[in-house]
């Protein structure tokens, strides 16, 4: 088989996904690899902006919207979801319903599993550029 057949046989990164042990007390998620695009855009809501000490990062929005976008299970954009929690956004549920080192440990997971396999910082500090 050629390097391109080799290539083009390779799934779709949003095709790849895994189930993850969160803890006892939520179980198991199902999540995808990001894409790139959607790592752009979780970039992009977690405010990286030039000021004058440097690049200010919010890296709390970043996992939040990492973790609403790339879990299927449970599904954070679900209505009912959402109205059952008193929620208007599916990043707000992620906040309300798992603790911070629930967060830490899905956005990790979703981070490895799109090829991150560096030091968290070290990933963050790169997206910030």
């Amino acid at each position: 088989m050629s390097d391109l057949e080799q290539f083009l046989a390779l799934p779709d990164v949003d095709n790849l996904t895994e189930d993850v042990y969160v803890s006892d007390r939520v179980g198991t998620f199902t999540i995808k690899a990001m894409t790139a695009d959607d790592f752009e855009d979780y970039r992009r809501k977690a405010g990286v902006r030039a000021t004058k000490k440097g690049t200010e990062f919010n890296t709390t929005r970043f996992f939040l919207a990492m973790i609403a976008g790339q879990t299927i299970k449970p599904d954070f954009a679900n209505k009912e979801i959402l109205a059952r929690c008193g929620c208007t956004t599916p990043e707000q549920v992620v906040s309300k319903k798992l603790l911070m080192g629930e967060i830490t440990k899905l956005a990790n997971r979703i981070q490895e599993i799109s090829g991150f396999d560096n030091n968290l910082d070290e990933d963050i500090e790169e997206a910030k550029n």
